[in-house]
């Protein structure tokens, strides 16, 4: 991580894990990802983590889950740091998008979570959660999903994808109204 932010670059660290299966696991999840946000601010790196929720437990009891991420997020909130929920497959979606609004509504704004252009439901998802000034990362999706609920061919995927960072960004210039746009700093998140 220091090589690359001595080129410029920031990092997202990710501890493996998920869909454990039992609770002390999602304990040992969260104490890792502390570990990780202590040694980013005590070696001054440029780096935030990336959680997937089913390594906190989510798929076992979404109450402890959320506890667990909470308190990741209050004390990156603390550090100066931020925390990206990934998304994972369809079973936990709609989990995972409470989970960060749940975020939201507490008053955590140092958070941002994951959309896959592969899931027809993203266009939905992304109009529910841009008016809490989401941050999002846009990916493509990896998960074998059904065709039903998943787009299968390249282009269409691709043409979903646009549409998706089209209607972020539209959402996101919406929000800034009238205010002149400026240059941010690589450690100011813009709520796109």
């Amino acid at each position: 991580m220091r090589a690359l932010n001595g080129q410029g670059c920031e990092a997202t660290v990710d501890v493996l894990g998920e869909f454990i299966t039992d609770l002390a696991q999602a304990d040992a999840t969260a104490a890792a990802y502390r570990e990780v946000l202590e040694r980013i601010h005590g070696e001054n790196l440029r780096s935030n983590v990336s959680i997937k929720l089913t390594a906190f437990g989510l798929s076992l009891d979404a109450d402890h889950c959320y506890g667990l991420v909470r308190a990741l997020v209050a004390r990156a909130r603390e550090l100066g740091n931020f925390v990206r929920i990934d998304m994972e497959d369809s079973p936990v979606t709609t989990k995972t998008l409470e989970v960060y609004r749940r975020l939201r509504k507490d008053g955590f704004s140092n958070c941002g979570v994951v959309i896959q252009a592969y899931l027809r439901r993203s266009r939905d998802d992304v109009a529910a959660v841009l008016p809490l000034g989401t941050s999002f990362r846009l990916c493509k999706g990896i998960y074998v999903e059904p065709p039903e609920i998943a787009f299968k061919g390249r282009e269409e995927i691709r043409d979903n994808y646009q549409g998706l960072l089209r209607q972020m960004l539209e959402g996101a210039r919406s929000k800034l109204g009238s205010r002149p746009t400026t240059r941010r700093s690589s450690r100011t998140r813009a709520p796109i």
